[in-house]
């Protein structure tokens, strides 16, 4: 698997969710038609697998022999990505009426782990390749690591707040009503995140990564 081409590919797909999300918040009854609703589903599916096709391919090709808790934060990421597209295929089949469960808490806690393996993934890059990385890198995880702190944060509060009173207390990002003065932050988060694989790409093939 090519690392440089996933990189990209993942680009897209992290975009690709972030507009549509962005999509839902401003324009609600956007996806309200079955049809739209369908064919979101299957682009928000596998705009996700290209996340998991980068650690993939990153704990192949990326990684030294010495590099064992980077080997593991790799693994872990590829785990609880793998998660966030299972459950964004379980929507799939849900719209396609093939199978239709209930899994609110299954989804909270996956993209919790979700979030807390990129904070970890992120922590470990940044301690094992700091003496190589070049600044652009070097801002590029300190942004994504501080992106993925947020988030875990956030997702943290939605996973408690369902699991003690059996719904979110915060109005979800996807709602109409969701707080105005978070936008910013969620902007934040994905433009860490954004920044660092764009930078990751770039520099695949240099000294630095």
């Amino acid at each position: 698997m090519n690392l440089k081409k996933i990189t990209l590919y993942t680009i897209i797909g992290i975009s690709f969710i972030f507009i549509t999300k962005t999509m839902a918040t401003f324009v609600p009854g956007f996806y309200n038609g079955l049809r739209v609703a369908k064919i979101n589903s299957l682009l928000l599916f596998a705009a996700s697998l290209p996340v998991v096709g980068f650690f993939v391919a990153f704990k192949k090709t990326a990684i030294q022999d010495d590099q064992e808790t980077l080997r593991l934060a790799s693994l872990i990421a590829i785990s609880t990505a793998a998660g966030t597209s299972l459950v964004l295929f379980a929507d799939v089949l849900a719209l396609f009426k093939i199978q239709n469960m209930d899994l609110n808490f299954e989804r909270f806690g996956v993209e919790l782990l979700y979030s807390l393996s990129l904070l970890y993934f992120f922590i470990v890059f940044n301690r094992g390749n700091s003496t190589k990385m070049s600044s652009a890198l070097k801002q590029a995880v300190f942004l994504a690591l501080v992106g993925a702190a947020f988030s875990a944060i956030i997702q943290s509060y939605i996973f408690m707040s369902y699991v003690t009173f059996g719904d979110i207390r915060l109005v979800g990002y996807n709602s109409p009503h969701f707080p105005l003065l978070l936008i910013p932050l969620f902007i934040f988060m994905f433009f860490a995140k954004f920044y660092f694989f764009l930078t990751y790409y770039r520099e695949i093939g240099s000294d630095s990564v």
